[in-house]
């Protein structure tokens, strides 16, 4: 291989890796400061349920194992939504659908009246459209008010295919570069007076 060729992907990869991280904090840290909102919203109440980011609604979606290979079958997604907090009036829950995604049962928009702190609420749409053919993504998102009118939410994402995702390839990217990085070393090696 080129040894340009060698150094163009090297240099790729460390990009990657390096907008990845930059990402990644710039993720936590704004995840700190809803956190930071949410704690002083709720400092008032003796009795919290503490989750491990202080989420104030928990959500999750599952699919099927395997995702259609064709337009026309049907697809249940699952969705739970959750709230560790009491002082929630309403959940308001809304999925997000690409253009080409049909609803078939279920409703794409409603709410929880009175959500019971920590009961897992199950939501349930079945669609047409979202198939293993090409990557599609749907989103469960799901939004409150807190005793101050502050609107506090969060989201899930599932995506059709998995396989194509960055939490499966990036483990994968990181494989290769330190293999390459490896090999690199390797063959800048001096050789060894024994040879």
């Amino acid at each position: 291989m080129p040894s340009k060729l060698k150094y163009s992907i090297v240099f790729s990869i460390l990009f990657f890796l390096g907008f990845g991280s930059s990402w990644l904090i710039s993720n936590y840290e704004s995840e700190q400061e809803k956190t930071d909102r949410i704690l002083a919203s709720v400092k008032n109440h003796s009795t919290i349920s503490m989750e491990k980011h202080l989420m104030p609604i928990i959500l999750s979606i599952k699919g099927p194992e395997v995702f259609p290979q064709n337009m026309e079958e049907v697809v249940t997604l699952k969705g739970t939504i959750r709230t560790p907090f009491p002082e929630f009036v309403v959940i308001q829950y809304k999925w997000i659908l690409p253009e080409d995604v049909e609803v078939v049962k279920g409703y794409e928009v409603s709410d929880i009246q009175n959500p019971v702190p920590n009961q897992v609420y199950e939501v349930e749409i079945s669609v047409k459209g979202f198939n293993g053919l090409d990557r599609k993504d749907v989103s469960l998102i799901a939004t409150t008010l807190d005793a101050n009118g502050t609107k506090l939410g969060n989201s899930a994402i599932i995506t059709s295919r998995p396989e194509d995702s960055m939490e499966h390839i990036a483990p994968t990217v990181m494989v290769k570069a330190q293999g390459f990085k490896a090999s690199q070393l390797k063959e800048r090696m001096p050789a060894s007076n024994d040879e």
